[in-house]
């Protein structure tokens, strides 16, 4: 089961980290392989990561994505 639902706002699970993003899409569990998530950063890029790698990011301003 997915811990992030679709439009989640989180960041990376890093000390460092402070981008946000939203969650896209979600790739559920396969074999050995833990839920994924489809993310829009703040600055533009894209990616795909693992549950394990996201929080949920706390919102202090809003979050724009691109269409």
């Amino acid at each position: 089961m997915a811990k992030f639902p679709i439009n989640a706002i989180v960041k990376l699970n890093q000390p460092h980290a402070t981008g946000k993003g939203v969650v896209m899409a979600i790739y559920p569990e396969h074999e050995d392989k833990p839920v994924s998530y489809l993310v829009d950063w703040d600055d533009g890029g894209r990616g795909i990561h693992d549950e394990n790698k996201l929080c949920w990011a706390a919102i202090t301003h809003p979050v724009l994505h691109r269409n």
